[in-house]
């Protein structure tokens, strides 16, 4: 959000006064030569001139046709109060209040539901439903030096952000006290009722919390009971409490504010100062007691309702949803355990129809057992006993060779490590000579012709505002720099047009920089910068393996797919092609991504391999007879022989 009265900027040149103004800038300049646009405030180092804000609003604010692209504590004060156009309210969230100027309606917005995170957003969508406003307005949550805090748009100057104004400002423009409604009494009603001179008008506030519920209820239960009591109370408690916040507001804008500028338009009726505690926790929690007996919906309401305020401390289980939530999970646990007998019974039933089956000499493989074919269970025991065979692998390897290769992928992941920073730093300094280079020329493509692009140059004589991040000298020193470059360009390439910029120019710029950087880098930082530019003159080859590899890999799916209705070799082929196919995909995918990409993913893989081979030469070290590692290939391989035995 832009302060309306924060610093000067230093300078404002003529395209950012046309953008300031939402204006074409060949209409400023035309307004320079014809001697009718605000005199400048001074020149730069390269001879253009510049303005500042408040001198150039002070100027466009004179103009009734530029008025309403400046803001409104610019404007001057009318010679006469503005005319009340009325209430409007919007989309059932806020209402408007206008006022006719000279330069068009003015709006003051009171959001019913004002939130200080998203107030921007709403003011801007607000502001679409009022068109041809010359200025919009919202009110805040919180004061200022001289009154509530306000914010404005410009509808004439989309591009302007949300500004915030002195309260006064707006009193100015519109030439009467500006209204005012404390919170908690922003009703509606009350403000689509008001008009200029009107008196403030007493009313009761809002609570934060609806308490229709709570004295529907209230009527309904016996009179003078606990409950009733209960209702009562926590329903006087929110009137109350709504009432000092109004009161509050009141106070403020008295010591914030004058007669002059505010007017109050609403105070708030007087309530019996009552409290939750004035009541007796006894009854309280005796009345909750009998509220939460009933099941009506009207109980629930005020249940939720006291919840949301923190009322359900005296509720008599401290904590209703809790003991619900224990019953839940109890039920829950009670009904898992009842399927997971069920399933055990209908398993114990299916395996003792497939052992008849199987000693019959019958072909078990239609079988099923919990959903699930025996031919599954079958193939799962192969797999077991892949597994169990493995181990006979594992025991064969050299525990020490297997440890010194787990340790040589730790130092291959720590130089990958290293790479990808130094790659890292590269990119950084590359952006740097990219943003010193763009402060003096800039190139463009425009169009695309069959066998070569359109490119457009552009000087920038502007000169810079602030030094590019990672450049260790004075705005000065980067000023001048950016002067003797400029001058130079214009012995270089067509000498009949000086302004014109072209690509034997641009390379001039590119040499110059890189001359500049080295005068103020570091060799090592140079060493990088050379790199970066290496990196981007590669070639094309990456983008292709990067399209190649998604088409690598489903191509893979697709194969694994027809291999669902293939038998016999012809599916095995396709499945033993069909991995190698995704192997490739992710490989052409890790090579066509950048040098840090690469370095990462060579770090995580190195990293992985050494503590799976660490842990395997630690496993293979305990070579104890019946050590926990073969007992466990032996069960594998006793329970798969088992599985694929009844299969088969």
């Amino acid at each position: 959000m832009s302060q309306g009265d924060g610093p000067e900027p230093e300078q404002l040149s003529l395209a950012e006064c046309a953008r300031l103004l939402n204006v074409p800038w060949r209409h400023v300049r035309r307004m320079i030569k014809r001697g009718v646009f605000a005199q400048p405030a001074g020149h730069d180092s390269t001879g253009q001139p510049y303005w500042h804000r408040r001198s150039l609003y002070a100027w466009a604010a004179a103009d009734r046709d530029l008025l309403g692209r400046v803001p409104l504590h610019h404007w001057r004060p009318p010679a006469a109060p503005a005319c009340y156009l009325g209430a409007e309210t919007i989309e059932n969230m806020a209402t408007a209040l206008g006022w006719h100027t000279s330069a068009g309606p003015v709006w003051m917005l009171w959001h019913w539901d004002f939130d200080a995170a998203t107030y921007e957003r709403d003011l801007t969508e607000l502001a679409k439903y009022l068109p041809g406003a010359a200025a919009i307005t919202m009110v805040g949550g919180d004061y200022g030096a001289d009154g509530p805090a306000l914010f404005g748009v410009l509808p004439a100057a989309p591009a302007q952000p949300v500004y915030e104004m002195p309260w006064s400002a707006l009193s100015n423009v519109i030439g009467t006290p500006a209204p005012f409604w404390p919170r908690r009494l922003r009703i509606p009603d009350l403000m689509n009722a008001w008009r200029p001179g009107d008196a403030p008008v007493a009313a009761a506030a809002v609570p934060d919390l609806d308490p229709t519920p709570m004295l529907r209820l209230a009527v309904i239960v016996d009179e003078g009971s606990p409950a009733q009591q209960t209702l009562v109370n926590l329903v006087q408690t929110w009137q109350h409490r709504a009432t000092m916040t109004a009161t509050s507001d009141l106070k403020m804008l008295k010591d914030h504010t004058t007669a002059a500028t505010t007017t109050v338009a609403a105070t708030p009726l007087t309530v019996p100062a009552v409290e939750k505690d004035d009541l007796a926790p006894d009854i309280r929690r005796a009345g909750w007691l009998e509220i939460l007996a009933r099941t009506d919906d009207l109980a629930l309401a005020c249940v939720h309702r006291a919840r949301r305020w923190g009322a359900d401390e005296d509720f008599p289980s401290s904590d209703v949803g809790r003991s619900r939530r224990k019953r839940r999970l109890r039920l829950t646990v009670w009904a898992a355990m009842l399927l997971a007998t069920i399933s055990v019974l209908q398993a114990w039933d299916d395996l003792m129809k497939v052992l008849a089956t199987w000693w019959d000499g019958q072909q078990t493989s239609d079988l099923e057992v919990l959903g699930w074919k025996v031919l599954y269970y079958g193939r799962v025991g192969k797999a077991v006993l892949l597994l169990a065979g493995l181990v006979v692998i594992f025991d064969l390897l050299d525990p020490d060779a297997v440890k010194n290769w787990g340790k040589a992928s730790k130092e291959r992941a720590e130089r990958a490590l290293a790479r990808s920073r130094h790659n890292r730093q590269a990119v950084r300094l590359s952006r740097l000579r990219e943003s010193v280079v763009a402060d003096m020329m800039t190139k463009r493509i425009i169009a695309m012709k069959r066998d070569f692009a359109v490119v457009r140059y552009w000087i920038t004589k502007a000169a810079p505002r602030r030094v590019p991040d990672g450049l260790d000298i004075t705005l000065d020193t980067y000023r001048r720099f950016h002067c003797e470059v400029i001058g130079e360009l214009s012995g270089i390439g067509d000498p009949d047009d000086p302004e014109k910029a072209n690509p034997h120019r641009y390379a001039h710029v590119g040499e110059r920089v890189e001359a500049f950087l080295a005068d103020h880098l570091s060799s090592d930082d140079q060493a990088k910068l050379a790199l970066s530019g290496a990196n981007r003159r590669e070639s094309a080859g990456s983008l292709v393996m990067f399209i190649m590899g998604p088409v690598v890999g489903f191509f893979a799916f697709f194969l694994w797919g027809l291999a669902e209705h293939e038998t016999g070799m012809l599916r095995l082929v396709m499945i033993v092609v069909g991995c190698a196919a995704a192997v490739l995909g992710v490989g052409l995918m890790a090579v066509s991504t950048t040098p840090t990409a690469r370095m990462w993913a060579a770090s995580v893989l190195w990293s992985l391999i050494r503590v799976i081979v660490l842990r395997l030469a630690a496993t293979l070290q305990r070579a104890k007879p019946f050590h926990t590692f073969r007992w466990i290939a032996f069960g594998l391989f006793f329970v798969g022989s088992l599985v694929d035995l009844l299969a088969s």
